[in-house]
């Protein structure tokens, strides 16, 4: 047997089956695959059941920096959403939200991200109206 993209697809999602049935109270799910012809190396990302990502965990460590609001509801047509996660590798759409009615992810960008969840900032505005009289 030789191995192929088509071939560990298969062996993919029978692994993940098998995984999905085990009751440990843990996440398990497979992550990348590198292979050659003989071998293939899958990544088992493992998490506690209701823990936090490392994309939760990294937006609770960026929001307090970038004074994002982490409750607060963003209403767009039919959708709201709130921000999810943040991941530090992607350039130009790091930020993580979900659609609170049918639990979809999308990425935006840190413009949107901040024009949309920013905290009230009527403090820095007054100080600032406050320097350019005085």
């Amino acid at each position: 047997m030789e191995l192929n993209k088509v071939t560990l697809k298969e062996i993919r999602t029978q692994i993940q089956s098998k995984l999905n049935e085990l009751d440990l109270g843990l996440k398990l799910e497979l992550g990348n695959c590198s292979y050659d012809t003989d071998n293939a190396t899958f990544k088992l990302n493992v998490q506690v059941e209701g823990g936090k990502s490392k994309a939760e965990q990294d937006l609770e460590m960026i929001a307090p920096i970038r004074c994002l609001d982490l409750t607060k509801i963003w209403n767009e047509g039919t959708h709201k959403f709130r921000l999810h996660g943040f991941n530090n590798r992607a350039r130009k759409n790091p930020f993580v939200i979900i659609d609170i009615l049918t639990q979809k992810q999308y990425v935006i960008s840190d413009k949107v991200a901040e024009r949309q969840f920013s905290k009230e900032m009527s403090n820095v505005i007054q100080m600032k109206k406050e320097e350019k009289n005085g």
